[in-house]
């Protein structure tokens, strides 16, 4: 059995100019963090991996000009992970294009590689609703956590 946690939570609105430097925010596209910083490895995680890539902007929850996305679809292999798999916990964090599809899932920890694996691919197949910023699509960065207990013993090796 598989318990499947979506880290949707809000973290402070800062203008684009504080995500980089006045000269690459106008080169690089805009892409709305919605990861706290209290999820330390996560957060340090976007930073490192997209940061060269987009202009990241942290919002706050009670931002409400941000409509932040929905899980449309959870790829069908989340559901078989456990029967097959040693128990463990994984962290991905990944980028919600404005169309909602997930680009570049990356991990952040997993106590066991197949488990990280499986949190990655399910990540890659799974769609959103775009993020929508005062009514328009709009690029966001989330992440999701999975832990997993074995309905059936595994065996030793």
């Amino acid at each position: 059995m598989s318990a499947h946690v979506l880290l949707f939570v809000l973290a402070a609105l800062l203008p684009v100019a504080a995500a980089a430097d006045e000269t690459s925010a106008a080169e690089k596209p805009v892409a709305f963090n919605l990861i706290p910083k209290t999820v330390e490895a996560a957060y340090q995680k976007i930073r490192q991996t997209y940061g060269a890539l987009y202009s990241i902007v942290d919002v706050q929850e009670d931002d409400l000009e941000l409509t932040p996305p929905k899980l449309l679809s959870l790829s069908q292999h989340l559901s078989t992970i456990g029967e097959q798999q040693p128990a463990g916990d994984a962290t991905v964090v990944y980028v919600i294009g404005a169309d909602g599809t997930v680009l570049l899932p990356t991990l952040v920890h997993a106590t066991d590689a197949s488990v990280g694996a499986s949190l990655v691919e399910s990540a890659a197949r799974s769609r959103y609703t775009p993020a929508r910023y005062r009514g328009e699509p709009v690029t966001a960065i989330g992440g999701q956590q999975l832990q997993v207990r074995p309905q059936t013993p595994v065996p030793a090796q």
